[in-house]
């Protein structure tokens, strides 16, 4: 059940290289077993657009000015999709500014003006659609807060892939990668406006190139470009098919059933909803100003963020599903990434415009949300750990054997060693029939034998609920006794 994906023979992790952009700050930092050995893959701040663009996600590019924001967006139109599809021969991709003056209408629609005069008819007859823009696999937004946030509107079918009902792009592809200059503290910026959160909600992904700035090797590579004159704009190039043939393969991955990283997604779905103050133990309107004066002693994790919606849950495992697959075409398909890992260091980038308690924002992280977020995975990471290893027994008693049960047997022999199982789960009954093993056991007085439920008092010692976790496993056994009804048929 490791979260794994195909990987494309007509793609290779080299191709994708930036021929200008560089940060190899870590990014991610993921445990993987590559042939059987254990090892952590550090992932490079520079893959994650790859993988953004691999995934068709839609990312913004967050930062203070000159920060390589557009430089690294100029390299993937350039470099990727042949250029922008008015000034490029062959280009496949759309390139944009935010102005106020723009309207989604009159780029993407045309008016044929043999179609306009007198006794030719209504005008709307004459409004035919811009092929070329229409067909683009990429649309890139720069300068993005240069545009106030009542005309960002223009935008948002933009980012949803369509206008007007006609889709943008190829096979349901549509890419949209933007970039705005926001100082979050000092506010020098004069002019901008701040992102509609509408807008905010089209983007599956958000890159912090501030947070995650290039490391001084990376400045010292950049000034040696500079200096020797191979800092150019991006030669033209179009991957477009292996990048398409990419996006079929995550996306068949995706739409695949996975009931560890479905359980782990639950975390940040269902389980950070709890709130010790509410009287129906849930986070609403009121959070987070009563966290401030809540006396819960473990609020460390569900004082920092909220639970998250069903799109944001869908955009972090595309998001995963698409770094699983970079990963691959870097370090080859024996490479195996547990998905609990993959899911949280996937959920510190895909979650947080709207889910983080903005008072502790400015208050505990001096407005560095990244720095929260990445505070937020930490602590669901610890909630998380000492139970993973029976939420992932339970989730297999579910699978293989149809059987759902949260409690787990234990048995203490005189030598320290000790067996730990799930109830009624085939081992349980085993012991129950042979010899009246259980029964046996349980008198002993040599051996320690008890029942318990390890996921007993999650919410009140972590913050993290687990009130979900039995229809889950019900939902499972289904699931599978499903699958394999139709394997019969």
């Amino acid at each position: 059940m490791a979260l794994e994906a195909k990987v494309s023979q007509k793609l290779s992790y080299e191709e994708l290289a930036f021929p200008n952009y560089i940060n190899t700050h870590t990014a991610l930092s993921l445990p993987a077993k590559v042939r059987g050995e254990d090892k952590i893959i550090e992932v490079p701040f520079s893959d994650i657009p790859k993988a953004c663009v691999l995934g068709g996600i839609n990312f913004l590019n967050i930062g203070y000015t000159r920060g390589g924001k557009s430089q690294m967006m100029m390299d993937i139109l350039r470099g990727y999709f042949n250029g922008d599809t008015e000034t490029c021969p062959n280009g496949r991709g759309n390139l944009l500014y935010g102005r106020n003056e723009f309207t989604a209408d009159a780029y993407f629609m045309d008016i044929n003006q043999e179609e306009i005069g007198e006794g030719q008819g209504l005008l709307s007859k004459a409004r035919v659609q811009n092929e070329k823009r229409i067909r683009a696999l990429c649309t890139t937004l720069d300068e993005l807060n240069l545009c106030i946030s009542q005309k960002q509107v223009e935008y948002f079918m933009i980012g949803e892939g369509r206008h007007q009902g006609i889709s943008l792009g190829e096979e349901e592809y549509h890419l949209l990668m933007s970039a705005c200059n926001l100082d979050r503290i000092n506010g020098d910026f004069a002019g901008t406006s701040e992102i509609n959160k509408a807008l905010l909600n089209r983007f599956g992904v958000t890159l912090d190139h501030d947070f995650f700035a290039p490391t001084e090797a990376d400045r010292n590579k950049f000034e040696m470009a500079k200096q020797t004159g191979k800092l150019k704009l991006a030669p033209l190039r179009d991957l477009s098919p292996q990048i398409l043939e990419a996006y079929r393969e995550i996306s068949q991955r995706t739409r695949s059933f996975n009931p560890l990283f479905a359980a782990y997604s639950r975390f940040i779905s269902s389980g950070l909803e709890y709130c010790e103050k509410d009287a129906d133990k849930r986070k609403k309107k009121i959070w987070p100003s009563n966290c401030a004066s809540c006396d819960f002693p473990n609020k460390d994790l569900c004082s920092l963020v909220k639970h998250s919606p069903t799109g944001t849950i869908e955009a972090v495992k595309r998001f995963a599903t698409s770094m699983a697959y970079l990963i691959e075409l870097k370090h080859g398909s024996e490479v195996v990434v547990d998905p609990f890992d993959l899911m949280l260091e996937s959920y510190k980038f895909t979650t947080y415009h709207g889910a983080l308690n903005s008072l502790l924002t400015i208050s505990d992280f001096s407005g560095e949300d990244q720095e929260q977020m990445n505070k937020a995975v930490f602590e669901l990471r610890k909630a998380v750990a000492p139970i993973k290893h029976y939420l992932e027994e339970s989730i297999l008693l579910a699978e293989r054997e149809s059987a759902v049960s949260t409690n787990f047997c234990r048995i203490r022999k005189p030598d320290g060693s000790e067996v730990v199982f799930p109830e009624n789960g085939s081992v349980h009954a085993r012991l129950k029939e042979t010899n009246e093993g259980l029964a046996k056991i349980a008198k002993n007085k040599k051996i320690s034998y008890e029942t318990f439920n390890p996921f007993e008092n999650l919410a009140q010692s972590t913050g993290l609920s687990i009130n979900w976790l039995p229809s889950f496993l019900e939902f499972v056994r289904d699931y599978y006794q499903a699958q394999k009804s139709e394997e019969i048929k």
